[in-house]
């Protein structure tokens, strides 16, 4: 990072997500070309596992340690959504799934399937995992078995991923609107209306930026060309 010069390189995949670096591991997903999620040596580069899967994968992948107090790497677990949709449509014959690997030896814990494509990052908080996916619906699971907790219908794609602070969790949809939920039983709190016009791409959404929280305020963008914060707790 100091200097620029090149250590290493892993040839042969088309990564659009951004990777996530945990440890001494590099974890990617790749959605052309055979569909698979990596773990790579961070020191090295060298391949520790790889495992093929059923759909493309574009959301980058996100990890829980299961047990934070020992930090090992086979404590943890890594998470990631895949579909046959894109960010722009859905495909012809939608689906999609969310996985649960070991991100130690890349094995399957468990998968859950959705209606369509889960394009976002798996948020994980207190034992439940939220995503939300092209079919309409922000789910929440149980982090450990792969049990539905709840689900909130919004009824456009939810390409956004869900941020959590605390009990409230925060995602924006192809509706327009920004919602926060609770996280017990995801009723709402509240939502806001940015518009769901498009200017630059044909991908009917108003709200496919990620929230970000900081100091009791969410930040999130909006493809109405405007950027918005809110206080956190409004009604």
């Amino acid at each position: 990072a100091s200097s620029g010069k090149k250590i290493w390189q892993f040839p042969g995949v088309h990564v659009d997500a951004a990777p996530l670096a945990i440890k001494s591991r590099v974890f990617f997903a790749v959605g052309y070309g055979q569909p698979s999620i990596y773990c790579l040596d961070a020191d090295s580069g060298g391949k520790r596992w790889q495992v093929e899967v059923n759909y493309p994968a574009w959301g980058p992948p996100a990890y829980e340690f299961t047990n934070a107090r020992s930090g090992l790497m086979a404590d943890g677990k890594l998470y990631a959504g895949i579909g046959n949709g894109t960010f722009v449509k859905s495909a012809d014959d939608p689906a999609g799934e969310v996985l649960c690997l070991n991100a130690d030896s890349g094995n399957i814990l468990w998968r859950y399937s959705a209606q369509d494509s889960v394009n976002t990052t798996i948020a994980i908080a207190d034992g439940r995992a939220y995503f939300g996916s092209r079919d309409g619906f922000l789910y929440c699971m149980d982090a450990n078995s792969g049990e539905l907790v709840w689900k909130f219908h919004v009824g456009e794609p939810v390409l956004s991923s869900p941020s959590i602070v605390g009990n409230r969790v925060y995602f924006g949809a192809n509706d327009g609107m920004v919602y926060c939920l609770e996280t017990s039983k995801g009723q709402q709190v509240w939502s806001f209306d940015v518009g769901g016009v498009t200017f630059l791409m044909d991908i009917g959404g108003g709200v496919i930026s990620s929230p970000t929280i900081s100091n009791g305020k969410v930040y999130v963008g909006s493809s109405k060309l405007t950027f918005y914060c809110f206080e956190a707790e409004c009604k």
